[in-house]
């Protein structure tokens, strides 16, 4: 009788301890079946679909789709940088990332021709508006 009940208290406890688990392992995998609703949406593009869509947007030629990359690029390095040093304070990190941006609109400013830099300026005030909801571009662009 004592290893019946033992076996049956064993069962229950292993019942209550891994019965969550397969509930929520369960519910994952409708959840991956399921088509995303309209509220879900699609995934968000990738950094490089983004680049694509803007080279494409500004009709850039491919001297300037070089220069514009190189210009990206070098300042997603030196941002990366500046992000990664763990001596900085929040604030010294965005006094340090400033003249980065700078430096690469002034590049950017240089490669585009004017009708292309006016038309950059307002994709990117689009893409600022969109992450002022939390999103990473609203960290990035708040002002103190």
């Amino acid at each position: 009788m004592k290893q019946r009940s033992l076996i049956v208290v064993t069962v229950i406890g292993g019942l209550l301890a891994f019965g969550p688990l397969a509930g929520a392992q369960q519910k994952r995998a409708a959840k991956s079946e399921a088509k995303p609703s309209a509220s879900e949406g699609q995934r968000p593009p990738t950094a490089r679909e983004r680049l694509a869509k803007m080279e494409e947007d500004l009709k850039l030629t491919d001297t300037q789709k070089e220069k514009f990359r190189a210009a990206l690029q070098a300042e997603r390095k030196k941002s990366q940088e500046v992000r990664q040093d763990s001596n900085l304070s929040r604030q010294e990190k965005t006094a340090k990332a400033k003249p980065i941006r700078e430096e690469t609109e002034k590049k950017i400013k240089e490669i585009l021709k004017p009708e292309q830099y006016e038309q950059w300026q307002k994709m990117r005030q689009e893409t600022r508006q969109r992450g002022q909801g939390g999103g990473r571009g609203a960290r990035g662009n708040a002002k103190p």
